[in-house]
C-alpha cells in the first residue's frame, strides 16, 4: 500500500489478500481510518480498483419483504456486497459518486455476459416508445405530412406499425435493447442500494447512500413520465385528473427511495384504466402485463418487471395507433389490413385526403421548389429529352411522359437515381421495376429452354406447355427474392431436364448441356445484355400504346373516381385486372395486367400533379396567359411588361406557401 497525503490509493484488490490473513484486518483498519478513492478505469472502461463503502452494523432480521420495491426480500438472488469503509468525511462530489454507482454495479453483475456497466452508462434516458414519438400519429401531423398525403392513394386498408425496417429500423431495435437492458441494472441498483439505506446506523452514511439512489434514477422517472403523457392523451378529460395523482412521477419515485412503492396496486390500477378505454381484444395482452409485474415483484426478478413495463408501452402505442390509423412518415410505416380500420370518422377522413391530393401536393412541391429545397432540373431534362426521342411516336405530352416512364422502368438506371419529382414514388416505381425486369427474366430464360431444344421436333402446342410449366418452376426456384443471378445453376439443371423430356430422351440430365445453358444465362440475364434489351424495347413497342391509351382514359377521372377504380373493394388477384373501369388492359398481356394497372395509377396522379408545375408549366404560363388576354386586353401590355409578371408570380408563390402553412 502507498500512502499519500490525506488518500490511500489500494494497489490491489482486497479479494487478493486470504480472507482470515492479517493483511486483510490491517487493510480493513487502515480503509476505516483514511479516505477511499472511486477506483480508477482501464482501457476497456471497467473499474480497476474496488470502491470504498460505508461501514453499517449487523442487519437487524426484523425487516421483511413487503412490496414491489422492498429491499430486504426474504430471499434474493443477489448477496449483500460486504461493506469496507466509511465514507469520507469530505462530502463526495457527483461524480463521485456516479463512478461509485458504476462499480456498484460491475460487482453487482457478476459474471453476465451483458457488460451492464457500459450500457448502463450508455443507453437511451428515455424509453424507445414516448410521448413525442407518438405524438407523430396526431391527427394535426397526419394531414400535414406529404408521404401520407400521397401514399392514401394507393392502398384502400391502411395502419400503423412501428417502423422496424431497414438500417434505422435495426438500429432503433438494438437501442430499445439496450435502453430495457439498463433499466433492469437500474432495478438491481435500487435494490442494492436500498437495503445500504435501511441499514445505515449514521447521518454520513444515511447521506451517502441517499444521494446513491438518487443518481441511480436516470431511466426510472422517464418511463413513468411517459407513461402519464400517453395516458393523457388517450384517456377522456375526466380521467385526466385520476392519471396525474396516480402517476406523480416525484411522489413514486420518493417512495422507490425508501422502498415503499407498491407496483402491483399501479399495475392493477393501469389495468382496469385501461380495460375501461380500450377495445375488448386488447384484454388479454392487458393480463400478461399484470401477470409479468406480479411474477417479478414476487419473484424479486428485474427482468419480468421491466418485461411487463415493456408490455405496458406496447399496449399504449397500440391503443394511439388505433386511434390515427393513418401512418406517418418516420417512425411507423404503412401496411394493409382488414381490421382495426374500417372506423367510419377514418374513412370519411381518408377521403377528404384523397380529393385533397392534387390540391396539397402542388402547393407543398411549389413552396419547396421556391424556397430552393427541390430541384426539379433533372426531372425536367429528362422530359425534355424524352420530348425530343419519342415525339414522332407520341402525339401529346401525356403519351411522352407514359412512354417515358415505362422505359425508365425497364431501364438499367439504379433504384435510388429516380428522377425528384418521383420522390414519393420511390418504393412503388422499385416494386414496378422488379416486376417488369422479372419478366423480362423469365422470357430470357424461355429464349434458352427454346435453343436447348432439338429444332422442329416440338410442336408448337407442346412447346408453350412447356414455357408455361417452365414460368411456374422457375418461380418457385427463385422465391420471393427473385433473384435469378443467384440461383443460375438451378435453373439451368430445369431448363435441360424440360428439354430432355420435351425431346424424348431417358436422361434427365446432361452436363455440357447445363455447362452451356449455364453460361448462357449468366451472359443474357444481366440488365445490360443484348438479349435484355431486345426484350426491354419490344415490351415498349407493345405495352407502351396500352399503357399510354390506359392514362389517357383515365385522365379524365376526378382522383376519388381514379382510386376507387383503380383500387376496388374487392380484392385484386395476383394476375388479372378486376375492376378497372373505363380502362381495362389487354387479356393478352395475362401476367402484366396488374403491373399495367399499378403504372397507370402512379402515371395519373402523378402527371396531375407536376404537369403544371414541371413538365407542361410554359405551356400552362401561355395559355394563362391568353386566356387573360382574351377576358381583359386592356390588361395585355401589362401583362407583357417583366415587372409586372413577377408580381403575378410572387403573388401566386404567396398564396401557395400561407396554404402550406394552414
Amino acid at each position: 500500500m502507498e500512502s499519500g497525503s490525506g488518500n490511500r490509493q489500494r494497489n490491489a484488490s482486497i479479494s487478493d489478500i486470504a480472507p482470515g490473513s492479517p493483511e486483510l484486518q490491517r487493510e480493513r483498519g487502515n480503509m476505516m481510518s483514511n479516505t477511499a478513492t472511486s477506483g480508477t478505469r482501464d482501457g476497456t472502461g471497467r473499474h480497476g480498483a474496488s470502491m470504498a463503502l460505508p461501514s453499517h452494523t449487523k442487519r437487524p432480521s426484523e425487516h421483511k419483504a413487503r412490496i414491489a420495491f422492498n429491499y430486504m426480500p426474504a430471499t434474493s438472488q443477489y448477496s449483500p456486497i460486504e461493506p469496507t469503509s466509511t465514507p469520507e468525511p469530505t462530502r463526495r462530489s457527483e461524480m463521485d459518486i456516479f463512478n461509485d454507482l458504476l462499480l456498484q454495479l460491475e460487482q453487482l453483475s457478476g459474471h453476465e455476459p451483458q457488460d451492464l456497466v457500459r450500457i448502463y452508462e450508455n443507453a437511451a434516458l428515455l424509453p424507445p416508445i414516448t410521448h413525442e414519438s407518438l405524438a407523430e400519429l396526431d391527427i394535426a401531423r397526419i394531414i400535414n405530412n406529404p408521404k401520407l398525403r400521397h401514399d392514401v392513394n394507393f392502398d384502400r386498408e391502411l395502419h400503423f406499425r412501428p417502423n422496424t425496417d431497414g438500417p434505422r429500423g435495426k438500429q432503433k431495435q438494438r437501442s430499445a435493447e439496450e435502453y430495457w437492458t439498463a433499466l433492469a441494472a437500474e432495478l438491481k441498483l435500487y435494490l442494492h442500494i436500498g437495503k445500504e439505506i435501511l441499514t445505515c446506523n449514521n447521518a454520513a452514511d444515511a447521506e451517502y447512500w441517499e444521494r446513491m439512489m438518487l443518481a441511480s434514477q436516470k431511466r426510472m422517472p422517464g418511463i413513468f413520465e411517459t407513461i402519464k403523457e400517453v395516458l393523457k392523451t388517450l384517456v377522456p378529460e375526466k380521467d385526466q385528473t385520476r392519471v396525474m395523482e396516480k402517476l406523480d412521477v416525484p411522489m413514486i419515485m420518493q417512495e422507490i427511495g425508501k422502498g415503499v412503492f407498491d407496483l402491483m396496486d399501479l399495475a392493477t390500477w393501469l389495468a382496469k384504466l385501461l380495460k375501461d378505454h380500450c377495445a375488448p381484444m386488447r384484454d388479454e395482452w392487458i393480463d400478461q402485463m399484470v401477470t409479468k409485474t406480479q411474477q417479478g415483484v414476487q419473484e424479486g426478478s428485474q427482468q419480468r418487471i421491466v418485461g411487463g413495463l415493456k408490455e405496458l408501452l406496447g399496449i399504449l402505442e397500440a391503443m394511439k395507433l388505433v386511434r390515427s390509423e393513418i401512418p406517418p412518415e418516420s417512425d411507423h410505416m404503412l401496411i394493409s389490413s382488414s381490421q382495426d380500420v374500417a372506423n367510419h370518422q377514418i374513412r370519411h377522413l381518408r377521403g377528404l385526403l384523397i380529393e385533397d391530393t392534387v390540391n396539397f401536393q402542388q402547393r407543398y412541391h411549389l413552396h419547396r421548389m421556391t424556397y430552393g429545397r427541390l430541384n426539379i432540373s433533372r426531372s425536367l431534362r429528362w422530359f425534355e429529352q424524352e420530348t425530343v426521342l419519342l415525339q414522332h411516336k407520341c402525339t401529346s405530352p401525356d403519351q411522352i411522359f407514359t412512354t417515358a416512364l415505362l422505359r425508365l422502368l425497364l431501364g438499367d438506371r439504379p433504384v435510388n437515381r429516380f428522377y425528384e419529382t418521383f420522390q414519393l414514388d420511390a418504393e412503388r416505381l422499385k416494386s414496378l421495376r422488379t416486376d417488369l425486369h422479372n419478366h423480362i427474366h423469365l422470357l430470357i430464360c424461355g429464349d434458352v429452354f427454346a435453343a436447348s431444344l432439338v429444332p422442329n421436333q416440338t410442336s408448337p402446342q407442346l412447346l408453350a406447355q412447356a414455357q408455361h410449366q417452365l414460368r411456374a418452376t422457375l418461380t418457385d426456384i427463385v422465391g420471393e427474392s427473385r433473384r435469378f443471378e443467384a440461383s443460375l445453376g438451378n435453373i439451368a439443371v430445369e431448363i435441360v431436364r424440360l428439354a430432355l423430356q420435351l425431346s424424348g430422351e431417358q436422361d434427365c440430365y446432361n452436363a455440357d448441356m447445363v455447362e452451356h445453358a449455364e453460361r448462357q444465362l449468366r451472359v443474357d440475364l444481366s440488365v445490360g445484355s443484348m438479349a435484355f434489351r431486345n426484350h426491354a424495347n419490344r415490351l415498349v413497342e407493345t405495352l407502351g400504346p396500352q399503357l399510354c391509351d390506359s392514362v389517357r382514359q383515365n385522365l379524365k377521372l376526378s382522383v376519388m373516381a381514379l382510386h376507387e377504380t383503380m383500387m376496388p373493394p374487392v380484392a385484386t388477384p395476383l394476375f388479372g385486372l378486376v375492376g378497372a373501369g373505363p380502362v381495362p388492359v389487354k387479356e393478352d398481356q395475362g401476367p402484366l395486367d396488374d403491373v399495367c394497372r399499378r403504372i397507370t395509377h402512379l402515371a395519373v396522379l402523378h402527371w396531375h400533379i407536376w404537369s403544371p408545375l414541371v413538365y407542361c408549366a410554359e405551356l400552362q404560363q401561355q395559355q394563362d396567359a391568353l386566356a387573360c388576354d382574351e377576358a381583359d386586353p386592356a390588361k395585355r401590355s401589362a401583362t407583357n411588361s417583366p415587372v409586372q409578371s413577377e408580381n403575378v408570380a410572387h403573388t401566386h408563390t404567396a398564396i401557395s406557401v400561407a396554404g402550406v402553412q394552414s
